[in-house]
């Protein structure tokens, strides 16, 4: 049995290879790293010897040819990386370059530049994901110095390795949402930055980069962003629930109910209305609506109309939204525009509120019973139109052509009345009007009218 063992010629070619990328990474690396960090970050000498494999892969793709004549020149960077990205990067690369956006990431974050902080996230989330099937990661980075972890085991570490960022997100997020102070509004910008990044993060993801959508490092990406929103929303909605539970509602202000929701809504905003918020906003404001009401308070604050115009933006949205959004609300938000058309001041925004409950929820008990009475106001209108006219007219041939259709109208109303709640205790009364009516203006009954 031979041993094959490298020629003298070929260890001196690898040695004069690595010395040649180590001068090449003195020379490049830190105006590379400059020109990417915005200056943010400056490398010193032992870091650009760990480093130099980075200058030694870029040197051999595609990307290269951009990248060169750039560090020289300067220009627009942004512009620069994205031309070389669509020229190709190799596996290699993009594992330094996976790394290096992601320290860069947590740098700018930390140091409030949002603009160079999203920009280094996408392009760290581009470069893990171009590595998301796991061969490179598994074969030439994790096996060399983990064999002795198990295939799962090895999943696990891909599935964490964004974990670290996730988590810087969590924490600039709830600092943001400033839930120790509901009295000063949460800071925008760097809330609406951390939702756009993880949206960012939620779209890559969603496609994959890979074949396999499940891949662990993608998946742990997924499952890291869904956590830090719920970690949001959960904060959020506990701090919501916390305050209202602490307000006396026999002495409540009504600016202490709306004050709170007006903050939380702000906050709710600059997370982009996420469904699982609007459904915390609208059950805990309609059960404010129901404690008021019970306690006899809510006229003398007059609470239902401001609750109701904060609330019904959370219900269209989340009747909009996608079913599973949606379900289990129906009778909530079938109650809310019950709320509203008992508000209106006119017979028609009170029916369309009525109608538009049933329609959201068909056995919403009180909607039918407020319609049906509805209905029967509707039908006494156009019995005291008719009964208006005196008895010496009923024979007269354009009088009963004007009272025909007055007639016909209510009679459907009843109708109606009577198959929305057949309890209604009016519906004997106005049934006895129509008939009378119909017996003076000797009128045929509307089906018979209808045939004709």
């Amino acid at each position: 049995m031979t041993l094959d063992l490298p020629s003298p010629t070929s260890l001196r070619e690898d040695k004069k290879r690595r010395l040649r990328a180590l001068l090449d990474a003195e020379l490049l690396l830190p105006v590379l790293v400059e020109r990417l960090s915005e200056g943010l970050i400056d490398i010193d000498a032992s870091t650009t010897c760990r480093w130099a494999g980075w200058i030694d892969a870029l040197q051999r793709d595609p990307a290269w040819s951009i990248i060169e004549p750039a560090l020289e020149t300067g220009g627009s960077w942004p512009e620069v990386w994205e031309r070389a990205r669509k020229a190709g990067f190799s596996d290699a690369t993009e594992h330094h370059q996976a790394i290096f956006f992601t320290r860069l990431f947590e740098r700018a974050l930390d140091a409030s530049r949002f603009e160079l902080a999203r920009r280094s996230w996408r392009e760290a989330l581009a470069s893990w994901t171009a590595l998301a099937d796991g061969v490179y990661l598994k074969h030439e980075v994790l096996s060399p110095v983990s064999s002795d972890l198990t295939s799962a085991e090895i999943d696990a570490v891909m599935a964490s390795l964004l974990d670290g960022p996730l988590q810087a997100l969590r924490e600039v997020g709830m600092t943001s949402l400033r839930l120790h102070n509901w009295d000063i509004p949460p800071a925008r910008r760097p809330l609406g930055f951390v939702c756009d990044v993880l949206d960012t993060a939620g779209d890559i993801c969603s496609v994959g980069g890979t074949d396999d959508g499940n891949a662990p490092l993608i998946e742990g990406i997924r499952q890291g962003v869904d956590d830090t929103l719920e970690a949001l929303y959960r904060a959020l909605s506990s701090d919501l629930g916390r305050r209202l539970d602490a307000i006396d509602m026999s002495s409540a202000e009504r600016s202490d109910f709306l004050t709170l929701f007006d903050a939380t809504l702000l906050r709710c905003q600059h997370l982009g209305f996420p469904p699982q918020l609007d459904r915390v906003v609208l059950r805990r404001g309609l059960a404010i609506i129901w404690d008021l009401r019970e306690s006899g308070r809510d006229e003398e604050l007059e609470i239902t109309p401001a609750m109701i115009e904060r609330l019904l933006p959370c219900a269209n949205r989340l009747y909009k939204a996608d079913e599973d959004d949606f379900f289990g609300l129906q009778g909530a938000v079938a109650d809310l525009l019950v709320f509203k058309g008992e508000e209106s001041l006119s017979i028609g925004g009170r029916q369309r509120s009525f109608e538009r409950a049933l329609e959201i929820c068909p056995s919403h008990r009180n909607a039918s019973r407020l319609l049906s009475y509805l209905l029967l106001e509707r039908a006494n209108r156009d019995l005291l139109k008719t009964a208006a006219l005196p008895n010496m007219s009923t024979q007269l041939g354009p009088v009963r052509r004007r009272v025909q259709p007055l007639v016909d109208r209510a009679a459907e109303n009843i109708r109606r009345a009577e198959q929305l709640y057949p309890e209604n205790d009016l519906l004997d009364r106005y049934q006895s009007d129509l008939e009378n009516e119909i017996e003076r203006f000797k009128l045929a009954p509307e089906e018979d009218h209808e045939a004709r």
